[in-house]
């Protein structure tokens, strides 16, 4: 009787169904015509013969549950690995309110390391000033993408005749978020440059 239960189970039918010489169309089981062979095999089997069916069943059922198992896990792994990814690390600068002489405004600056999960950001830089309040304070620092243009109304890192700014791009001129603060108009004489987008707070 086991081996009928779980023929009965494996199936969904009742025992009225297996014992029936014909398999009748019904609207709580579905069964394909190879399946309808392979249980009218079953019935002309011994005992003994039914034995080994059940256990080879068994054994191919158990497998398949691993199988799904050890997928699944897999997959849990795979989702945790993408989680886990180390962050990037890039360099971190202090406020910065002149450039100095080189071509660069951060060549002979010391800095320190952080961590961001911001794949963007080439480094973060401290605010000076509080031209850009209350979006960003003197308290913070921003993470930078190295870029030498921006679209309107980014916010980027200028330097303009060696003064290192954070400015809202405005065509032509750059606006300062704190109405305390004027906007700086651009000029032929000024020599301008743009050192990268800001991606927000670091």
């Amino acid at each position: 009787m086991v081996t009928v239960q779980r023929i009965m189970e494996t199936l969904n039918v009742d025992a009225n169904f297996l014992w029936q010489d014909e398999m009748k169309n019904t609207t709580q089981l579905v069964i394909s015509m190879s399946e309808k062979e392979l249980l009218k095999k079953y019935r002309s089997l011994d005992p003994i013969d039914k034995k080994a069916v059940d256990g080879l069943l068994d054994t191919l059922s158990e497998r398949e549950k691993q199988l799904i198992k050890e997928q699944s896990k897999d997959s849990e792994y795979a989702k945790e690995f993408i989680v886990l990814e180390p962050p990037k690390v890039i360099p971190r600068f202090p406020k910065l309110a002149s450039a100095g002489t080189g071509e660069y405004l951060f060549n002979d600056i010391p800095s320190d390391m952080i961590e961001t999960e911001n794949y963007e950001a080439d480094f973060a830089l401290g605010v000076y000033g509080k031209s850009m309040e209350p979006r960003y304070s003197e308290d913070d620092y921003v993470l930078v993408k190295k870029q030498d243009a921006v679209n309107m109304n980014d916010i980027a890192i200028y330097i303009i005749d060696g003064e290192c700014l954070i400015k809202q791009f405005k065509g032509d001129h750059l606006h300062s978020l704190n109405p305390e603060f004027d906007d700086i108009a651009f000029n032929e004489e000024q020599n301008i440059k743009c050192v990268g987008k800001v991606l927000g707070k670091a």
